[in-house]
C-alpha cells in the first residue's frame, strides 16, 4: 500500500541529506515533487541544493558554516546554531534596551529570528530590570548562561531562568552572596562548574530530571542550602560538589550515581545521616571529612575502596559496619572519629593504612580480620579506651607508634610471625600488662614500651633504659 504524497512528506521531516530527497522522489510518481512541497528546508542547504527546494520561503540556518544566502529574498530567516545576544544586538543596529522586546530583524518584509541565544559577560549589566533591580530580564529564545555571566551580582535576591536555557556556564552565579532562590529551566543539561560557588544565601534548590551529572563545586560554600532534590537521572557527583554546605541536613544521592567525587560532602557540619548508591564502587578522597553531625553511613554490597580521609574528623560517627567487599581502607579513612566506638573491619581488606583510626578516644572494640598483612603508621595512636587487641598472622611488623597512646590497652595478641617493633610503638601504653607472642621479635624499635608502667617483660625494661 505504502505512504501518500503526505505522509512522506512528514516522515522526509527526518531526512539527513539531500541524496535521501532524490532517492525517494525516484521511487514512484506520487514522491515526484517531493521537495517542491517545501516551504521551508529541512536539511542545510548550499548554492547547488537551494535548486532542488523551488517554493522555499523560510531558509533555515543549523549550523555557522551554512550559506545565509543573503542575496537572495526571503519571508524569514530562522537561526539555529548558538549566537551571543551582543552580536544580535550589533546585527539588529539598535541599542541594548530597545532590543530587549523583540529579537527579530524586519528589512523590506523580512525577517530574522534566532533560536539559540547565548549569554557572556559584555551584556550582565543590560539583563538586569530597571523596575525591579534584584531580578534579572532574558531574552527570548536565550539558550545558554556564559561564563562568570552574574558573578558577585550581590543585588540578585531571586532569579526564574527561562525553560529555553539548557545550558548554564563556569561560575555563572558564583559570588551571588545574596541570591536565596532560583527556579532551574525544566530542560536544562548542564551545570558547569561552580555555577553557584560562594551563593552563601541560597536555601533551596531543585535539580531537572533532564540533568545527569552535577560537575565540580556547583554548590561549593553554599552554607545556607538546607535542601537539594537531585533527580534519578544523575549518575555523577564531582568533586567539591557540596563543599562546604554547612547547613545541609540529608541528602538523598540517587541509585544510578557511580562517582562520588573528592570532597563532595566535606564540612557538610549538619548532614546526620547518608546512604552510599550501590553503583559506587569507591568513595572520593575526603569525600565526608569533618562531617561533625554524621551518625549513619548505609554502605551497599558493592563498596571496595573507602579513599584516604573519607570519613575523617566525623565526630558524631559511633558505629560503622563495613561490608565484606571493601578491601582498601585508606589513609586517615577514620581519623579523629572521636565517637566511634564499634568497627567492624571487612574480612577482604589487606592493610590498615596510615593513622587510619587516629585519634578515635572512643573505640573499645576492633576486630582485625585474619587478611590484613600490614598495619600503618599510628594506626591506632590515641585510640585511649581500646582495651584489647588480637594481631592478625599476616602482621611481620608493627610500624612507628602504631599504639601510640592507648592508655587503656591491656593485653596485646601478636602472632608467631612478629618480628619488629617499630619505634614508639607502645609509646604511653600506662595500662598495658601482657603482650603475647614476642619470642621471634629481633627489633625493637626506640622508645617502643616508654610509659608502659604495668607491662612485665624483660625485654622492655632494656629498651627503656637504652
Amino acid at each position: 500500500m505504502g505512504l501518500d504524497g503526505y505522509s512522506m512528506m512528514i516522515v522526509s521531516k527526518y531526512f539527513t541529506s539531500i541524496d535521501q530527497f532524490i532517492a525517494v522522489e525516484m521511487v514512484c510518481k506520487k514522491y515526484r515533487n517531493l521537495m517542491a512541497k517545501f516551504h521551508y528546508n529541512p536539511i542545510p542547504l548550499n548554492k547547488k541544493t537551494m535548486s532542488y527546494f523551488t517554493n522555499l520561503e523560510t531558509l533555515h540556518i543549523y549550523y555557522i558554516t551554512d550559506d545565509h544566502f543573503d542575496d537572495i529574498s526571503f519571508f524569514e530567516r530562522i537561526i539555529w546554531y548558538s549566537i551571543s545576544y551582543s552580536h544580535v544586538i550589533q546585527t539588529l543596529d539598535v541599542t541594548q534596551s530597545s532590543a530587549k522586546c523583540r529579537f527579530d530583524k524586519h528589512s523590506n518584509e523580512q525577517k530574522v529570528t534566532y533560536k539559540r541565544i547565548s549569554l557572556h559577560q559584555d551584556v550582565t549589566n543590560s539583563l538586569k530590570s530597571v523596575s525591579q533591580p534584584h531580578s534579572l530580564f532574558f531574552p527570548h529564545n536565550t539558550y545558554s548562561l556564559g561564563y562568570h555571566l552574574f558573578t558577585k551580582q550581590t543585588s540578585l535576591q531571586s532569579v526564574s531562568l527561562p525553560d529555553t536555557i539548557v545550558t548554564i556556564g563556569e561560575l555563572c552565579f558564583s559570588g551571588c552572596a545574596n541570591l536565596s532562590s532560583i527556579t532551574l529551566p525544566q530542560f536544562l543539561t548542564f551545570l558547569d562548574s561552580g555555577v553557584f560557588w560562594g551563593c552563601s544565601s541560597l536555601l533551596s534548590i531543585a535539580l531537572p530530571s533532564t540533568l545527569n551529572i552535577i560537575e565540580n563545586g556547583v554548590f561549593c560554600g553554599c552554607k545556607s542550602l538546607t535542601s537539594v532534590s537531585i533527580p534519578k537521572t544523575v549518575n555523577y557527583i564531582g568533586d567539591w560538589a557540596f563543599f562546604c554546605c554547612s547547613s545541609l541536613e540529608y541528602i538523598d544521592i540517587p541509585d544510578n550515581v557511580w562517582c562520588i567525587g573528592d570532597h563532595a560532602f566535606t564540612d557538610c557540619y549538619s548532614l546526620k545521616s547518608i546512604k552510599i548508591p550501590e553503583q559506587v564502587n569507591a568513595t572520593g578522597f575526603w569525600c565526608f571529612s569533618n562531617c561533625t553531625s554524621l551518625s549513619k553511613v548505609l554502605f551497599h554490597r558493592n563498596v571496595f575502596a573507602l579513599k584516604s580521609e573519607c570519613f575523617s574528623a566525623c565526630s558524631n560517627l559511633k558505629v560503622v559496619e563495613l561490608p565484606e567487599t571493601v578491601s582498601q581502607i585508606g589513609n586517615r579513612c577514620f581519623a579523629l572519629c572521636t565517637s566511634l566506638t564499634t568497627i567492624e573491619i571487612a574480612r577482604g581488606v589487606v592493610e590498615l593504612e596510615f593513622k587510619c583510626f587516629f585519634m578515635c578516644g572512643s573505640l573499645v572494640k576492633v576486630r582485625i580480620p585474619k587478611t590484613v598483612s600490614k598495619i600503618g603508621k599510628l594506626c591506632f595512636a590515641g585510640c585511649k579506651k581500646l582495651k584489647k587487641v588480637k594481631i592478625p598472622l599476616k602482621i611481620k611488623k608493627l610500624k612507628y607508634g602504631c599504639f601510640y597512646g592507648c592508655t587503656d590497652l591491656k593485653k596485646i595478641e601478636t602472632p608467631h610471625r612478629l618480628t619488629s617493633l617499630g619505634k614508639k610503638c607502645f609509646f604511653g601504653c600506662k595500662n598495658l600488662e601482657e603482650i603475647v607472642g614476642l619470642k621471634n621479635v629481633e627489633n625493637v624499635g626506640e622508645f617502643c614500651f616508654v610509659g608502659c608502667e604495668k607491662l612485665n617483660w624483660k625485654d622492655c625494661r632494656k629498651c627503656q633504659s637504652e
